[in-house]
């Protein structure tokens, strides 16, 4: 039954990957802000579940020292500022790219979600 889910779940995402959302004009007129990015990241709950994740797999069993567990903390929050940083950047980079080439990048996405 679970199985069964997935694979229409999969299937909705290829389905809403395949169709257009709007014209290039749409997408242009809405204007973020650092604080509207910063609010969602604090809120993030994959953010918060890597953060949990790590503390108590990797941090706590080992080091009971508060000191080290603040310095290997800081160094999660730094890397994953800096692959949160990857992320966006490489998304921008791209972004033309993939605007110039939607319709095959849309069917290439949908043929690997199926």
């Amino acid at each position: 039954m679970f199985k069964d889910f997935i694979v229409r779940e999969e299937l909705y995402l290829a389905w809403q990957i395949s169709i257009q959302k709007g014209s290039k004009k749409e997408s242009r007129d809405v204007q973020s802000s650092f604080l509207s990015g910063f609010v969602l990241q604090i809120i993030n709950v994959k953010s918060i579940l890597f953060y949990l994740t790590v503390l108590s797999a990797f941090i706590l069993p080992f080091n009971e020292s508060l000191k080290f567990v603040a310095i290997y903390l800081a160094l999660t929050i730094f890397l994953g500022w800096m692959a949160l940083l990857l992320w966006s950047g490489f998304g921008s980079l791209f972004k033309d790219f993939f605007a110039k080439h939607d319709k095959s990048f849309r069917l290439i996405m949908c043929l690997l979600l199926i």
